[in-house]
């Protein structure tokens, strides 16, 4: 939780209203679920997702999450209503 804090107080200081950038000007990125799922779990890995994923639409931005699971796997199933969109990357 003091992560996701000190990230949304980042994305409040640059955005204070929605109306402070245009749309898609913020982007967030975060490179790898994984990492954090193995450190603290699927809760805590989710209600970072939700909270992130309101802050950056709350600011007109766009996020964009990296998790390296098959699209079969637990993780993924548990995730995915937290997002607008997923993609898969297939290989070969």
């Amino acid at each position: 939780d003091a992560l996701v804090r000190r990230i949304d107080g980042e994305i409040r200081s640059r955005c204070p209203d929605s109306d402070t950038l245009p749309p898609a000007m913020l982007r967030v990125g975060l490179y790898s679920l994984e990492t954090l799922l193995e450190a603290h779990g699927i809760e805590t890995v989710r209600r970072l997702a939700y909270r992130l994923t309101g802050e950056v639409r709350r600011a007109r931005g766009m996020g964009h999450y990296h998790l390296p699971r098959a699209s079969d796997s637990a993780a993924v199933a548990d995730l995915q209503f937290v997002f607008d969109a997923r993609l898969e990357l297939r290989t070969g």
